[in-house]
Parts: C-alpha cells; sequence; structure tokens
C-alpha cells in the first residue's frame, strides 16, 4: 500500500510541474513521511524543465539562514540583483526583523523579477520545524 501511494502521490506532483500555471505545493506530514524525498523530486524536475528558482534543504531553525541561501541562489540566477541582495546582506548586523529580513533578501527581489520567472518555483523543505523561538510565528 505505501508503494502505490507514494506512486500515487508521485504523479499528481509530476502534473502539478507540468501544469505551469501552479505555483504552490504545501507538503505537510508526519515525521519519515518522505518529504524531503519527495522535496527532492520535485527540485529535480522544476530544475529539468528550467522552472527552478531555488531550493533550500535543512535541518537548520535559523530563519536567517534560510533567507541568506536563497536570497545567494537568486543572485546567482539572477545577476542584476547581486547588489541589492548584497547591501541588505551587509545590514544583517543590524536589528532588522525577520519579517524586514523576508522582505529584503526575498520579496521584493522577486517582485523585481516578476516578469522573468513568470514559471518558476522555490522549494524550501524543513520549515515545519521553525517556531516563534527562532523568528517564526505559527
Amino acid at each position: 500500500k505505501a508503494i502505490q501511494l507514494r506512486k500515487w502521490l508521485h504523479d499528481i506532483v509530476n502534473d502539478f510541474i507540468i501544469d505551469e500555471s501552479n505555483k504552490t505545493v504545501w507538503l505537510q506530514a508526519g515525521d519519515v513521511i518522505g518529504k524531503t524525498t519527495l522535496s527532492c523530486e520535485v527540485v529535480d524536475r522544476l530544475d529539468k524543465r528550467k522552472r527552478l528558482l531555488g531550493a533550500y534543504f535543512s535541518d537548520s531553525h535559523d530563519v536567517i539562514n534560510v533567507f541568506k541561501s536563497i536570497s545567494y541562489q537568486l543572485a546567482i540566477r539572477f545577476p542584476k540583483l547581486f547588489e541589492s541582495i548584497l547591501v541588505v546582506n551587509n545590514k544583517l548586523e543590524s536589528n532588522l526583523s525577520v519579517g524586514d529580513l523576508f522582505i529584503y533578501l526575498i520579496l521584493e527581489p522577486i517582485t523585481n523579477l516578476k516578469s522573468e520567472i513568470t514559471s518558476t518555483m522555490l522549494v524550501i523543505c524543513a520549515l515545519e520545524e521553525a517556531n516563534a523561538d527562532n523568528g517564526i510565528d505559527n
């Protein structure tokens, strides 16, 4: 039964990736269910279709590192963003809130690229462990 369920899930994910109008996938399940494995498959399929904007996999609970990693990937894929992201990264020592960091490192750069990234996706795996103690409210 587990193999049939996983094949069914993989088929749904494949159909989802093929349809470029889809924007968000949210996987939520208990431990050792296969979310990370499925997320790796999603990243691989998106990358092969040139639809991968970026990916983050970690068990780190440091939200700032998540944002820094994603912003670095954005700057590498889109060099015109490099300078603006670098300016924000240099201010990380200041007291910017997690919300402000998200806006400056992720949301604004993606918004500025809107016409270039219409059918791309960003994959983040492991944020379900985040909580108010590390900057994310449930």
